[in-house]
């Protein structure tokens, strides 16, 4: 039983979605190993302030350092990606749900 399990835990782990979370998981950890996050949540300014934090978050971005931008813009990426996946997976599913079956 324990081949199940393994191989099971395999499958799910390989499986696209899964590997765009771990991927993500890869980019935000070398991310904040690089930069301090917690100093930047420090320097920024009230969310309330939408043109303050535009221009804090442009500025930011384009003074880091050329690695910190790849992965960022790659980590984004990865989660618009993964969030479209399950946005689709999720869809299916209702669709399937409902399709013809009354009660």
């Amino acid at each position: 039983m324990r081949r199940v399990y393994v191989i099971y835990t395999v499958r799910e782990l390989t499986s696209p979605l899964s590997l765009k979370v771990i991927t993500f998981g890869v980019c935000f950890l070398v991310v904040n190993s690089v930069v301090s996050l917690p100093q930047v949540f420090l320097n920024m300014p009230s969310v309330t302030d939408v043109s303050a934090l535009s221009k804090f978050a442009s500025s930011a971005f384009a003074h880091t350092d050329t690695a910190v931008k790849i992965l960022t813009i790659a980590g984004a990426g990865l989660m618009v990606w993964a969030g479209r996946d399950v946005a689709r997976t999720v869809s299916s599913r209702n669709a399937f749900a409902h399709s013809g079956a009354r009660a």
